[in-house]
């Protein structure tokens, strides 16, 4: 089997297999493996195509022109919210694939559309040796995504209520991440410290954490697994996870993924 990925924009080739933020790049790159291991062969669009013998594996809808593989399986790692992907859900039933992956079980019929969660990384450094600080919060900030309707469910976004959040703790919160040194208002109501380079540590300090998924009642993100490793007392608006980290974790992630080409092969 030979199996073409069309990765989301800007990690085309070879860059998919490269070292990315939050490491993201490590779920794909264990697919890569797992299927190498079992004498397959994947390679990254832009690339030769051959519709007879390949399979093809989107990540997500692609956002650039690229051939529609007949033998396919979709994984949207993206909630409806996020720019561009409200019109994946809404078109869900006709697009081109003979199976999609999401974690919004609104859409799953365990037909053609079958549930599948957000993969998380394990933490392999050490955590701070002394839990000596309060409460924190590790986000972006500087980015406000609409709510969205689709097939009449309202998908909330949880950034204004995330900020509002934040701005009640004043001070009694130690604010991390990049883009909230625009916001005037956070930056003069919070204790903002600017970025972290080691998130699970840094949280690792604090007894809570303030942890907002991008929407409610849809997925459960790395955020709530990198707080629950940190081994914070989680402040949490998004869906508590009916599943534990070993069922997250990429490696087993990936080898769900493998077996669904497998069978769509």
């Amino acid at each position: 089997m030979r199996v073409v990925i069309f990765p989301e924009p800007g990690y085309e080739g070879e860059k998919l297999w490269r070292p990315a933020p939050n490491s993201w790049h490590l779920p794909y790159c264990e697919v890569r493996m797992l299927l190498e291991e079992k004498g397959h062969q994947i390679v990254s669009y832009p690339c030769e195509t051959n519709d007879k013998t390949d399979v093809g594996l989107y990540c997500g809808l692609p956002m650039y022109p690229c051939p529609t593989i007949t033998r396919s399986l979709c994984v949207q790692l993206e909630p409806p919210i996020v720019p561009n992907r409200a019109r994946f859900y809404e078109r869900m039933g006709g697009l081109p694939f003979t199976r999609i992956l999401t974690f919004v079980r609104e859409f799953v019929d365990n037909k053609r559309v079958f549930h599948e969660v957000v993969p998380a990384m394990p933490y392999k450094g050490e955590l701070a040796p002394v839990r000596d600080l309060y409460i924190c919060a590790v986000s972006g900030g500087g980015k406000e995504f609409p709510s969205v309707v689709v097939d009449g469910k309202t998908y909330e976004s949880l950034f204004s209520a995330r900020r509002f959040a934040y701005l009640s703790w004043g001070k009694d919160l130690d604010l991390y991440g990049r883009g909230w040194e625009k916001d005037i208002e956070i930056m003069n109501v919070c204790n903002y410290l600017g970025p972290c380079e080691d998130k699970i540590k840094t949280m690792s300090r604090y007894k809570y954490a303030i942890v907002f998924e991008n929407t409610a009642d849809c997925y459960t993100s790395e955020k709530y697994w990198d707080a629950q490793q940190a081994g914070c007392e989680i402040l949490y608006r998004g869906e508590w996870p009916k599943y534990d980290l070993e069922h997250a974790d990429y490696r087993n992630w990936a080898k769900r993924i493998v077996k669904h080409l497998e069978e769509v092969s």
